[in-house]
């Protein structure tokens, strides 16, 4: 029997096996199919497979252990009949006992029988302990097997991922490292484009070197970084077209006198976009000073009203000679830059050279004692206040209708009014962007004109547009204390 359940040989991964077992004339027939089972789970399977087997074959000998038990049993128990009518018989009918020893041999026969099959029972049982045994050590080596699988399917499924995710970032890195390739190519032709215009541009400029406007109008095209005023200069002119600043303000001591100056442009724009201008300086030892506002329906203005107020610092008699060449200069330098114009905008830029360009003026000088000339044409006002006077005194009002005239890039330079002034201790010269003129609003002006945060300023015609105390348009104010003190 033993070697009916021995391990059977390594069966091949894809065959159908079909055994057949006996124990006791039965025959126990079993099928397996391993087709694509790997090599471990194909050891697994052909182990339970023979577990199987053996248990089925220990259940039949457990079986005929107990019928052969229930037989012997059934045996004795005949035999104890058989000895209670033997002995009923021997003393009934006194057999003989030649029939008595063939009937102690059968007897024996049998016990020896009862024997044989209680023997072959215990070692059923001892079998059956055993393969108990061998089947808890096929357990626990399954259970091994399936956690050590689990772990390598884990770990497996880690690397996976860990792999789509370096790849993944990968792909990114690819995709990030070519977008900064193009956007460098991009920005190379970009610097290459601008390169070339800047080149060319300061090739126009220094064939117009003598030419104010044309610097201006390549520092605006190139984009030119912000520039401070020079404050050693003896003449100012604000603003200049790269100051980015909200407002422009500067202070400067010109003459014995402190000099304060502002410009806005309106919506709170840079003040570099302003069509205003001022000047100032020292010419024959007085403070002469000048404010323009650029006519908006005119042509070129703003750069009109610049050169207007740079013509008129100097003394009175060749102020006019300075205006004519100011005119002769404005006519030629829009010819000499139309070069630097944009390819597309150069139509309209050739369109305004015949035009005329308009802007209002206001200028004028006051000596160190107060003493003062002003004069006017088109719509800019002054005030003033006397040495210890408490209030201000308007000398030009600011126009009651629509509609100004102005001083034009054609004609002769001539003033709608004039006025002497003396005892001169502050005065304010404004464009037509302050729309109130009572002292105590000309007070508050005067303090943030002439204060050093221009953030105050700033907030104080901010809340005068809310409160129409300022206009919404460019504003230019200079504050002229001559008082005969110098800054700091």
């Amino acid at each position: 029997m033993t070697s009916e359940i021995e391990n059977k040989p390594s069966i091949p991964i894809g065959t159908h096996v079909t055994t057949t077992k006996s124990f006791l004339s039965f025959k126990i027939a079993s099928s397996s199919n391993t087709l694509f089972l790997p090599d471990y789970q194909h050891r697994i399977d052909y182990l339970q497979t023979q577990v199987k087997f053996q248990r089925t074959a220990l259940v039949c000998e457990i079986e005929k252990s107990k019928l052969w038990q229930k037989k012997s049993a059934n045996l004795e128990k005949s035999l104890g009949q058989l000895r209670v009518e033997n002995q009923s018989l021997a003393k009934q009918t006194g057999i003989d006992k030649v029939n008595t020893s063939k009937l102690n041999q059968s007897l024996s026969s049998i016990k020896k029988r009862c024997e044989q099959f209680e023997r072959s029972s215990n070692k059923l049982s001892r079998d059956g302990q055993n393969q108990k045994k061998q089947n808890i050590q096929l357990v626990n080596e399954n259970q091994r097997i399936k956690s050590d699988l689990s772990q390598k399917s884990t770990l497996l499924t880690t690397t996976e991922r860990k792999l789509r995710d370096n790849e993944g970032r990968v792909n990114a890195l690819a995709k990030e490292l070519e977008d900064v390739k193009n956007e460098a190519e991009q920005k190379m032709k970009f610097l290459r484009l601008q390169s070339n215009n800047n080149e060319k541009y300061l090739q126009q400029v220094f064939a117009q070197r003598n030419s104010p406007a044309a610097l201006q109008l390549l520092q605006k095209r190139i984009n030119a970084p912000s520039t401070k005023m020079d404050p050693d200069e003896s003449i100012f002119t604000l603003p200049l077209p790269c100051l980015q600043e909200k407002v422009q303000q500067i202070h400067q001591s010109v003459a014995t006198m402190k000099v304060s100056s502002a410009i806005f442009s309106k919506e709170d724009a840079t003040a570099s976009v302003s069509q205003d201008a001022c000047s100032f300086g020292e010419v024959e030892g007085h403070l002469t000073f000048a404010v323009a506002d650029g006519v908006s329906t005119s042509s070129r203005q703003s750069e009109w009203s610049k050169r207007l107020v740079s013509a008129c610092i100097g003394p009175e008699k060749v102020r006019t000679s300075r205006f004519k060449n100011a005119q002769i200069q404005h006519k030629e330098d829009g010819e000499k830059l139309t070069p630097l114009i944009e390819g597309n905008l150069a139509w309209v830029w050739e369109e305004k050279l015949a035009k005329q360009s308009d802007a209002t003026l206001l200028t004028g000088y006051i000596e160190s004692d107060g003493n003062a000339r002003l004069h006017r044409r088109g719509d800019t006002w002054a005030a003033m206040k006397k040495k210890n006077g408490r209030k201000w005194t308007i000398i030009f009002p600011p126009s009651a209708v629509n509609g100004t005239q102005a001083v034009n890039s054609h004609s002769p330079l001539v003033f709608d009014e004039s006025i002497d002034l003396s005892e001169v201790s502050k005065l304010l010269v404004m464009t037509d962007g302050v729309a109130l003129s009572d002292s105590k609003f000309l007070d508050e002006l005067w303090s943030k004109v002439t204060g050093k945060d221009p953030t105050k300023l700033e907030e104080f015609v901010s809340r005068g547009r809310q409160e129409k105390t300022f206009e919404n348009d460019d504003i230019t104010i200079l504050a002229i204390d001559a008082r005969g003190f110098r800054h700091n």
